[in-house]
């Protein structure tokens, strides 16, 4: 339960924040907010990872923040030579 809330509250900063593309705040909320439904649900219960897929997304978005970041400094340094 609380991993979900907190992959919550990290959905809703990177959507506030726009440190990564929006894209990935709200999928980060859609799936914390389904995995903590999931949790509430009567039954079997759920994989105890399915919520770490939120830091999963969260990650592949700062690392093609960080590529493009770098294509664009590389792209710089060359014309201005």
């Amino acid at each position: 339960m609380a991993a979900g809330s907190s992959m919550l509250a990290f959905g809703a900063s990177v959507l506030r924040t726009r440190v990564l593309p929006r894209w990935a705040g709200w999928t980060a909320l859609g799936w914390s907010a389904g995995a903590l439904i999931l949790f509430a649900l009567p039954g079997k219960g759920y994989p105890p990872l399915l919520v770490q897929l939120a830091p999963l997304i969260l990650g592949i978005a700062l690392v093609r923040a960080g590529v493009r970041g770098r294509a664009r400094a590389a792209r710089l340094v060359g014309s201005s030579s």
